[in-house]
C-alpha cells in the first residue's frame, strides 16, 4: 500500500478471507488454548507480533503495533483501488467484519478450460479423493 501510493500507482487487494471460528477453541492445547477466546483479529495480531519478535517476519506496516490488526485491515481495504474477493459471500463477510467503504469486483476461482478440458468419457473413480489447497491443521489434513 505504502509503495503503491508513493509511486502514485493503483493497488488491488485479492482477499482470501476465512475465519478460524472455534477451531482453536476445541483443538489447541496448552498455551495456544489460552488465546482461543480472543477475537480473530486479536489472534492474528498476536501471531504477527510473535513472528516479528522471533525475527521470522517483518511487521506489515511501521505503526502496526500501535494501530493493531483490525484498524490496519480497514485502512488497507479503504485505501485500495479495488478489492478482489473470490465470491459474493466473501465480499459480504469482509464488508460486515471490517468496512463497507470499499470498491470491489468479485473474481471467482476457476480453471482454464482450454488447459483442463472436461472429458465425460473418463469414468469417475469412486475411491479417488482429491484435496486442493494448503495443508493445515484446521482442515484436518494429515501433516
Amino acid at each position: 500500500m505504502h509503495h503503491s501510493k508513493a509511486a502514485n500507482k493503483p493497488f488491488a487487494i485479492s482477499t482470501i478471507h476465512c475465519l478460524y471460528g472455534d477451531y482453536y477453541k476445541y483443538n489447541e492445547r496448552g498455551l495456544a488454548s489460552v488465546f482461543a477466546s480472543l477475537s480473530e483479529d486479536s489472534k492474528d495480531y498476536l501471531r504477527t507480533i510473535t513472528r516479528w519478535i522471533r525475527r521470522k517476519e517483518k511487521l506489515p506496516i511501521r505503526n502496526f503495533i500501535v494501530k493493531g490488526q483490525r484498524k490496519s485491515i480497514i485502512e488497507a481495504l479503504e485505501s485500495a483501488d479495488i478489492i478482489l474477493p473470490n465470491s459474493i459471500s466473501e465480499l459480504n463477510r469482509v464488508k460486515k467484519l471490517y468496512t463497507a467503504n470499499i470498491k470491489d469486483h468479485v473474481v471467482t476461482n476457476g480453471i482454464n478450460a482450454e488447459k483442463f478440458p472436461f472429458n465425460d468419457a473418463i469414468t469417475k473413480d469412486g475411491d479417488l479423493i482429491i484435496c486442493v489447497g494448503r495443508i493445515e491443521k484446521r482442515k484436518t489434513s494429515l501433516t
